[in-house]
């Protein structure tokens, strides 16, 4: 009955994503991606032969669609990462085993709009969640691989090596994300040495994105007439430039990264049982989302496949609140980002909003970890001791999630 449950509601979502106005009727908005698919299946080397901001493991999503014929790509893109979407609802059940998660995952997804598929956040976000998954049904070493292959597409899946570590203890697991990682990066480093260097200071060195926390408290100063902000187009998006913004951005980056160290701390300190494990990975992803300087709204993505499997009244708060934050986000994107841009009160009121929505779920996962229950951390995930408890404590996990 739940199994039918969850696919009458992918059913549900696959009409609604496909009806006039729905996610599959998103616009491709970058001439970027055909260009950089058009480009390798000429034989030309990223890095080498052309600059690529994003990193190597994002090179699969981007020429993927080409293959399709280069007039049909913007199509055949946003049909793989709707297939994607679809493949993340489904490993939220194998995960949960609640079909009511299910729906909060597709409800909230479906809130986003058209940017849910113009962007490969989404193929991202599986690797992620199917890594996780992994590591639930304590195949440690496909979990680490996988991790390893997120990190390699987008970087804030490196924050959750440290789990992984502290959660698995394998160093065999350890050797398949570094293999993993390393088959996607290793011949662009050796390749395109300077490209790729280039590549990883653009991505590390971006200023305050006009999305971020940081931005839309300096605008909402600017409205009440307490500070002067200035937006800027920078690294292909927007920035609120300056002095105060530059230091903003390196406060957040520190609070982020002190963040970040007190969640390892606390889920050391805990049983690393699987429901400790769910709950950390997501808080995790959610205070990435909320306090990177760089925010764009396709990054909600990566927090709504995870926190939806948080097990308990933290998971349907979080995702409730991921629900109301994605639906601000589609009311500002596309239709208000020009408005934005030009720090219309309305929008900047909107982004404040939507922001505050996120740093309160980064919060109640960081206070939910840190209230997890201390103790011995189960057997090996590796030995048949360690996978029979890590399915019986995902079981209860899942139980009380649904």
């Amino acid at each position: 009955m739940r199994f039918r449950f969850s696919l009458l509601v992918v059913a549900v979502f696959v009409v609604a994503a496909a009806a006039p106005g729905g996610p599959l009727h998103g616009e491709l908005d970058t001439s970027l991606f055909p260009w950089v698919a058009e480009r390798v299946l000429n034989g030309d080397i990223p890095y080498r032969d052309f600059s690529l901001e994003y990193p190597p493991g994002a090179l699969l999503p981007l020429v993927l669609p080409e293959l399709a014929g280069h007039a049909h790509y913007a199509a055949a893109f946003v049909v793989l990462e709707f297939l994607v979407l679809l493949a993340s609802l489904v490993l939220v059940f194998v995960v949960t085993r609640a079909p009511a998660r299910v729906a909060v995952a597709a409800l909230a997804l479906y809130a986003l709009g058209p940017v849910l598929l113009i962007r490969f956040d989404p193929w991202a976000a599986l690797l992620t969640l199917a890594g996780t998954a992994a590591l639930v049904a304590a195949q440690a070493p496909l979990g680490f691989a996988l991790l390893g292959v997120a990190a390699a597409t987008k970087l804030y899946a490196l924050a959750l090596l440290p789990v992984g570590w502290l959660y698995a203890q394998s160093r065999r697991a350890l050797l398949a994300f570094v293999t993993a990682g390393s088959v996607l990066t290793v011949p662009f480093v050796v390749a395109g040495p300077g490209g790729v260097a280039s590549s990883l200071d653009r991505q590390l060195g971006r200023g305050l994105e006009l999305e971020s926390l940081g931005a839309s408290i300096l605008l909402a100063l600017d409205k009440l007439g307490l500070y002067g902000a200035d937006v800027g187009a920078a690294s292909g998006s927007f920035d609120v430039v300056g002095t105060v913004p530059d230091a903003m951005a390196t406060v957040q980056t520190l609070l982020l990264l002190a963040v970040l160290a007190l969640l390892y701390v606390f889920f050391a300190r805990s049983d690393r049982s699987t429901p400790a494990l769910l709950v950390t990975v997501a808080a995790v992803v959610a205070a990435t989302v909320a306090l990177g300087k760089v925010l764009s709204p396709q990054f909600l993505v990566w927090a709504i496949v995870l926190v939806v499997l948080v097990p308990g009244r933290a998971g349907l708060l979080g995702s409730s609140a991921l629900i109301a934050a994605s639906a601000l986000t589609h009311v500002l994107y596309p239709g208000r980002h020009e408005a934005l841009v030009n720090e219309q009160a309305l929008p900047v009121w909107i982004l404040l909003g939507r922001n505050l929505l996120l740093v309160s779920v980064a919060a109640l996962l960081v206070r939910s970890v840190r209230a997890l229950p201390r103790g011995a951390p189960a057997a090996a995930r590796g030995s048949s001791t360690g996978r029979r408890a890590v399915r019986s404590r995902s079981s209860s996990g899942a139980a009380r999630a649904g």
